[in-house]
This record gives C-alpha cells, structure tokens and sequence, in this order.
C-alpha cells in the first residue's frame, strides 16, 4: 500500500487502518504551519506500537529517512509482519518520534491503528 504523502506541520494524532497481510509503505511530508518543508536533517527517528493497554510490541515502523533534507521520511511494515495477529493485533498504538542533532526529543505523530481483514 502506498499512498500521496501525509502532511505534518506540528505533532499530529491520526487513526487510520492498515490491510493484515499486506506490505505498508506511509510517506510523511514534514512542512512548517506556513507550508514551508522542514529540512530534518541530522534527525534520528523511532517508531513504538503498543497494546491499547499500554504493552509494548516487538515490531514497529521501519523508518526510510533518506529524503530528509526535503522533509520526507516513509515508515513501511512488511506482510510477514502484518499477517500476525501477536505482531500486530486487532487494535493497537502507534508513535513516532525524532531527535534532533542537538539531542532534542520530539513526538510527531501518533494514534491508533485498526487491522482489517
């Protein structure tokens, strides 16, 4: 699944779905309140899912941050680990964060992801 760029101007919360056993590439678009792309690089990111009770689980986002003087980063999950229930359960949480060169911590986005099918 590929989709147009998802835009983020300041920390964001977005629910959204993602098909079991298939492979999932999100592109962000990272870009100031007047519209202006933020060049993020130097920045390192991570990504967490959790349980809605707040376990934290083994697979994540896998972070593709090569465009960042352009301001895009693509998170992607791979079908094998989308098709497992145990690695990806009905309902969980998502946050993705970055640090700055300078050491600064920030979340940019996060919610809830639905499995479908």
């Amino acid at each position: 699944m590929t989709t147009d760029p998802i835009h983020i101007d300041a920390p964001a919360s977005r629910a959204f779905s993602i098909q079991r056993g298939a492979d999932v590439a999100l592109p962000l678009q990272f870009k100031d309140a007047d519209g202006v792309v933020i060049d993020l690089t130097g920045h390192t990111w991570d990504s967490d899912f959790e349980t809605m009770d707040g376990t934290a689980l083994a697979d994540a986002f896998a972070i593709d941050s090569a465009s960042q003087a352009t301001g895009r980063i693509t998170l992607s999950v791979s079908r094998t680990v989308t098709a497992v229930s145990s690695k990806m359960p009905d309902r969980f949480r998502h946050k993705l964060w970055s640090t700055s060169g300078g050491g600064l911590r920030r979340l940019w986005w996060y919610g809830t992801i639905q499995m479908r099918g």
